[in-house]
């Protein structure tokens, strides 16, 4: 059996809560990625109004990637916004070795500039900073 790679997590979450749900929901997440081994991969897409799709790495300068939500977008449209690739035929996702990405993040096999996510630890920081 060939390399599996690092577990990888996609938080989903909607962000269209109050200022108490949204403490408590910080304080989840907190304590959900306590849990996550510190070689997981974790990504993170938030809702509400927009869609953001949120590169995580433990640079200074974060960045996310913000769908409007009264437009369509065709998958291909969001390959190409996020500057990310399918897998190569006859590769399936995530094989081989990913490469390092700025910061301590891990960059997905295939993937560009838009698909960077962070290993447990450096995304455990972005979410003690945001409070």
């Amino acid at each position: 059996m060939g390399y599996c790679g690092p577990p990888v997590f996609l938080l989903v979450v909607d962000t269209c809560l109050d200022d108490a749900e949204l403490e408590h929901l910080k304080d989840s997440l907190q304590q959900v990625l306590q849990l996550l081994p510190e070689t997981a991969l974790v990504g993170l897409i938030t809702f509400g109004t927009h869609v953001m799709v949120h590169e995580l790495d433990s640079t200074d300068c974060a960045r996310s990637y913000v769908f409007r939500g009264s437009k369509e977008y065709t998958p291909q449209r969001v390959q190409d916004l996020l500057n990310i690739a399918p897998p190569m035929r006859g590769q399936a996702p995530g094989m081989g070795q990913p490469g390092k990405g700025r910061g301590g993040g891990e960059r997905r096999e295939g993937g560009g500039e838009g698909c960077l996510w962070a290993t447990g630890q450096g995304w455990r920081r972005r979410v003690e900073e945001s409070g």
